[in-house]
C-alpha cells in the first residue's frame, strides 16, 4: 500500500468538496483547452485559467489541512484521450502512459519511450494517422471532416510497451436549438422567480438517448470566457417541468440527457452567476455528445475518489478501450448568438 500526506501548502477552509471541485475546474480545464478548442483560441484560455488558479490558491491561505490516504498502487498504462468534433478537418489526441499519485505529468513532453501510433478507421478503412507533435503527448492529423453519418469509426492506439488498444463509437444525432435568450426574470413552476436567467429550447431527435454538454459563453468569437450557470437547472416540456437526475456540472459546462423526453421540444433554464446586463457578446456552445463523453465526464466526479490528474490511472473511471485506459467519442458542437 503507498501512503500519500498533504501537509499544507495550499490550505483548505469551508467545504473539502467545493475546494476538490474548484481544482478539478482548473485541472479540467486546462487539460481541455487543447482537447476541445481550436488552436487560436488556446492562449487566451490558458491566460484566463492560470490567472483562476493564482487566485483559487490565494483564497485558501488561511488554514492548513493535512489528509492522510490509502492508495493500492496501479500498473502503469497507456492512457489516451481522443475527444473529436465531427465538423473538424483537423483532429487532437492525447497519448500519454499513466502517472502515480504523487507525480506530475508534462504536457509538452511524454514519458513514452519513442512514440505511439495512432489511427483513425472508418468501417474499417485507415481515415488519418496521427503524428506525434514534437516530444508532446498531443498527436495530431489533418483529414476530411468526419461528418455525420452513421458509419462505426474505430480508434487504435498501440505502443511497444503497452500493446495494442481499440475503441468504437458513431457520431450523436444532433437536435436543433429553436431559441437561446437571456431574461432578467423567470419564474419558476412552484412561483418563485430567479433574476439572470438563460432559457435555452432544443428539439431533441426522436429514437434513441441523446446527451448534450451546453455553456454560455460572453466576447468576441475567438474567446473562451465562460459565464458560470448555477444549479437552478430545470427542463419544461409541454405538459412537465422537472429538474434531471441526469444532469451534471462540471467546470464551466452542464451535461443532461433527454431521459423521459425523447423527440420532445425542452426548455432549460440556468441562472447565472455574472449580471447579464454586463453580457456584451453573448454566445450559446452546445455540443451533442454520445454516451461515452458523457459516462466519462460523469466517473470525473466521483466523490468517492480522491482528486485525479487526467493521466492517473483508470481507478474509478470509465473507459471505452478494451484495454489499457481512455475515452474515444465523436461530438458535434454548435456556437450560436444569445439574444438579451
Amino acid at each position: 500500500m503507498e501512503r500519500w500526506q498533504y501537509k499544507g501548502g495550499a490550505a483548505v477552509c469551508g467545504s473539502l468538496f467545493a475546494v476538490r471541485y474548484s481544482l478539478f475546474a482548473v485541472r479540467y480545464s486546462l487539460f481541455a483547452v487543447r482537447c476541445f478548442y481550436p488552436a487560436e483560441a488556446r492562449g487566451r484560455a490558458r491566460f484566463a485559467w492560470s490567472m483562476y488558479t493564482t487566485l483559487l490558491l490565494f483564497s485558501f491561505s488561511a488554514c492548513t489541512v493535512r489528509l492522510d490516504v490509502e492508495l493500492e498502487p496501479e500498473e502503469e498504462i497507456l492512457v489516451t484521450y481522443a475527444l473529436f468534433n465531427c465538423l473538424d478537418s483537423a483532429t487532437t489526441a492525447i497519448v500519454e502512459s499513466s502517472i502515480g499519485f504523487e507525480e506530475t505529468f508534462n504536457l509538452s513532453r511524454s514519458k513514452l519511450d519513442g512514440p505511439a501510433t495512432v489511427q483513425l478507421f472508418r468501417a474499417g478503412e485507415l481515415w488519418a494517422e496521427y503524428g506525434q507533435e514534437g516530444q508532446s503527448v498531443y498527436y495530431s492529423a489533418s483529414h476530411p471532416p468526419i461528418g455525420l453519418g452513421q458509419q462505426e469509426w474505430e480508434m487504435v492506439v498501440s505502443h511497444p510497451d503497452f500493446g495494442e488498444a481499440r475503441a468504437k463509437g458513431r457520431p450523436p444525432v444532433p437536435g436543433s436549438v429553436l431559441s437561446a435568450r437571456l431574461l432578467p426574470e423567470y419564474v419558476l413552476p412552484d412561483g418563485s422567480r430567479r433574476n439572470g436567467v438563460l432559457e435555452v429550447k432544443i428539439q431533441d431527435p426522436a429514437g434513441g438517448r441523446n446527451y448534450y454538454e451546453l455553456a454560455l459563453l460572453n466576447g468576441p468569437p475567438d474567446s473562451l470566457q465562460a459565464v458560470f450557470l448555477t444549479s437552478h437547472f430545470l427542463i419544461q416540456t409541454a405538459d412537465t417541468s422537472f429538474f434531471p437526475a441526469s444532469s451534471l456540472g462540471i467546470a464551466d459546462r452542464w451535461l443532461f440527457s433527454d431521459e423521459g423526453l425523447d423527440g420532445q421540444a425542452m426548455a432549460l433554464a440556468f441562472q447565472t452567476l455574472y449580471p447579464i446586463q454586463d453580457l456584451e457578446q453573448p454566445r450559446l456552445s452546445i455540443r451533442y455528445i454520445p454516451e461515452a463523453y458523457y459516462l466519462y465526464l460523469k466517473s470525473l466526479l466521483n466523490s468517492g475518489e480522491p482528486l485525479l490528474e487526467p493521466f492517473q490511472g483508470g481507478r474509478g473511471r470509465y473507459s471505452n478501450f478494451d484495454r489499457n485506459f481512455g475515452v474515444f467519442a465523436l461530438y458535434v458542437e454548435e456556437v450560436l448568438p444569445v439574444s438579451n
